[in-house]
């Protein structure tokens, strides 16, 4: 028998579903299983899968920007997520330092014979050693920098030797395996949201998986209340609402105040809602210029009338509820100010350019649509 890799996709703490697909995999006792990060977090169990991948001798995992959160909250750099707090609860403060230890000792990438692994992205053109960490693991910056940097998904833009096995986010939104044209293979189906965990066996590039038990994520949230309190409250709050409460659990004085256990949550809602407000505003200016352009090559649209001009374009983009902003693009008057008037909350324009996804208006990679915890 060949020589064997499983490697897996993110687990979030889905060991029930871990140890189903290492069942289905079938593998021998030479073979190796491979994680491509994001372990913990999320899920009803990430103390045994931490426990099985920093002691199996024939495990190992990459960094994902989840075991980063880990490592920055403990270095003083952020504060922890909801999802850390919960996490840290599950290994206890005995195993804490133990697994921060194994976080620090994991890769951001890995080659292999038959393909790399990185948990996140990879920026074209450039060799795997020069690579930005935070584009590897997919981090909040380093998404805001390939969508600002590039305007084609990341994974169309792949020119590299071997094949690229990535996790991090579900590309095909339907919790579904991944594959950009044999060269690019995403593996994360959103297990700890009740989609699926699935791996792909080496050399052969055989991709497995076994359904999830269940939303995990929404049931460990819930069981620990006394942490999320105020977070059924965080999507409403309103984008002034809410830098005046960062402002606030940050100003204290006191360095040994106990950081407000949702203080990233609301940071990271306004940091995504703020990317977002650029994702639209892009999209509806591209649409915009791209409507244009249609009525120029078919009408003498330059010698029109304002008048006759707004009638065109209002009859070309037809009854879209973005109508009024698509207006106000083509008069000049469109800005991320205007957009953040229209929608008063962030969740707000997260869920339109969510609604944009699902329809097949924006690229899948962009960015992950739910505020990262």
């Amino acid at each position: 028998m060949a020589y064997q890799r499983l490697i897996i996709g993110d687990i979030h703490g889905c060991w029930d579903e871990l140890q189903a697909l290492l069942d289905k995999a079938g593998l021998g006792e030479e073979a190796e299983i491979i994680a491509l990060g994001d372990i913990v977090d999320r899920g009803p169990s990430s103390d045994r899968v931490f426990e099985f991948f920093s002691t199996h001798p024939q495990a190992r995992s990459l960094k994902g920007n989840h075991e980063s959160k880990h490592l920055k909250a403990s270095e003083g750099k952020t504060k922890p997520a909801l999802s850390q707090l919960i996490t840290r609860y599950q290994l206890g403060e005995e195993r804490y330092p133990k697994a921060l230890a194994y976080f620090a000792t994991l890769p951001h990438y890995l080659e292999l014979p038959e393909a790399i692994l990185v948990h996140g992205m990879v920026e074209p053109g450039k060799p795997l050693e020069d690579q930005k960490p935070e584009i590897l693991m997919g981090s909040l910056s380093g998404q805001r920098y390939m969508f600002t940097q590039y305007s084609r998904p990341w994974y169309e833009l792949y020119q590299g030797e071997k094949p690229l096995i990535v996790g991090h986010m579900d590309y095909s939104g339907k919790a579904q395996p991944f594959n950009w044209q044999d060269r690019v293979f995403g593996i994360d189906t959103d297990c700890c949201r009740g989609g699926a965990l699935t791996g792909i066996l080496l050399p052969e590039f055989r991709i497995i998986s076994v359904p999830s038990r269940g939303d995990h994520w929404s049931y460990v949230a819930r069981a620990h209340k006394d942490l999320i309190s105020e977070a059924c409250r965080i999507k409403e709050l309103s984008w002034d609402r809410a830098k005046d409460l960062l402002e606030q659990w940050t100003s204290s004085s006191s360095e040994e105040e106990v950081p407000h256990p949702l203080l990233d949550e609301v940071r990271d809602l306004v940091e995504q809602g703020e990317y977002m407000l650029q994702v639209l505003y892009r999209y509806l200016t591209a649409t915009c210029d791209n409507i244009i352009q249609q009525l120029r090559a078919e009408t003498d649209f330059d010698h029109l009338s304002q008048r006759e001009q707004g009638q065109q374009f209002a009859k070309r983009i037809g009854q879209t509820s973005l109508a009024s902003l698509l207006h106000l693009a083509r008069k000049g008057k469109l800005s991320l100010d205007v957009l953040r008037q229209n929608f008063p909350r962030p969740t707000q324009v997260i869920r339109i350019v969510r609604d944009l996804q699902d329809r097949g208006r924006l690229p899948k990679n962009l960015l992950d649509l739910r505020p990262e915890d």
